[in-house]
């Protein structure tokens, strides 16, 4: 997404919070979306070097990754999350 399309997204997203608040942003990562198990569980700190190095191709910024912060849950909505 480049920067216009980015202002056009901030600028209707209080519109649609006139209708149903979503509070602020919740950055994240979902990973593994359409497996419901992975064979092996992700390494923290093998994960954190690949989003770096994916993410410094895109924008030059890598994503720092603190593992004591990464959490597992499971979804059945995008409302409705729950921890492992």
């Amino acid at each position: 997404m480049d920067e216009g399309e980015h202002r056009k997204l901030l600028s209707a997203r209080p519109l649609f919070d006139e209708i149903v608040p979503s509070g602020p942003f919740t950055p994240h990562i979902t990973v593994a979306y359409y497996r419901p198990e992975a064979p092996t569980p992700l390494a923290p700190d093998a994960l954190r070097a690949v989003l770096g190095e994916l993410t410094a191709r895109v924008t030059g910024t890598p994503v720092m990754l603190t593992p004591e912060r990464l959490h597992v849950l499971h979804f059945d909505s995008m409302s409705n999350y729950w921890a492992v």
